[in-house]
Parts: C-alpha cells; sequence; structure tokens
C-alpha cells in the first residue's frame, strides 16, 4: 500500500507521470489529486524562497 506521503513525494519529483498515472488509473478523485500536487508544489516554492532570504541574511 502507497501511502498519502509517499505518493506527495513522488507526485512533488515527477509531476508529470503523476499526471499520466493520474490519467491511466482513471480515479475519480483526480481533481482532488492534482490539486494537493499544486498546492505542495506552491508549498515547496514559498519554503525555497523562505530558504534563499535566510541564506542571504546569514551570509550579509
Amino acid at each position: 500500500m502507497v501511502t498519502v506521503n509517499q505518493m506527495l513525494n513522488f507526485a512533488s519529483v515527477n509531476r508529470d507521470a503523476f499526471s499520466e498515472v493520474v490519467k491511466i488509473a482513471g480515479a475519480d478523485n483526480d481533481d482532488v489529486l492534482i490539486q494537493i500536487l499544486e498546492e505542495k508544489t506552491q508549498e515547496i516554492g514559498m519554503l525555497r524562497k523562505q530558504l534563499k532570504i535566510l541564506r542571504e541574511k546569514l551570509n550579509s
């Protein structure tokens, strides 16, 4: 059985492959899965920006 965290980790690293898996599986909740992926992608982007700002502050 695949956990939600495993699925999200795979999806965040392999977005195109994840989208194809959802299409092939024909999941009824594919919109929900894609929405979760988009939210997590945005979170990752925000965290990367915060990390960059913190690194800049540390180096100055």
